[in-house]
């Protein structure tokens, strides 16, 4: 879910261990989004860097508006949730 919106996806995903995770959509409402994490040691610990190039359907475009303020909080709360699972 991402601001209220269910979708259906299928993904390939691609690690580097330690280094890095890619997540490319190869079905469904967002076919063709890449998400490329890439992970750093530093001083204060583990720094994540997240590049997303998100795809949607024409269809998806027309029928949905999505408010940015809410996909970015949406988008904070997986990588918070991502976050406490590495930790663990």
């Amino acid at each position: 879910m991402i601001s209220g919106k269910e979708f259906v996806i299928m993904a390939k995903h691609v690690t580097e261990e330690n280094e890095s995770h890619k997540t490319f959509f190869v079905g469904g409402d967002a076919k063709g989004t890449k998400i490329f994490e890439k992970y750093e040691t530093i001083s204060q610990g583990t720094k994540i860097s997240v590049i997303v190039d998100f795809k949607l359907k024409l269809s998806m475009k027309f029928s949905t508006r999505f408010d940015n303020s809410k996909l970015m909080q949406n988008f904070e709360s997986i990588m918070d949730k991502f976050i406490e699972i590495a930790e663990a």
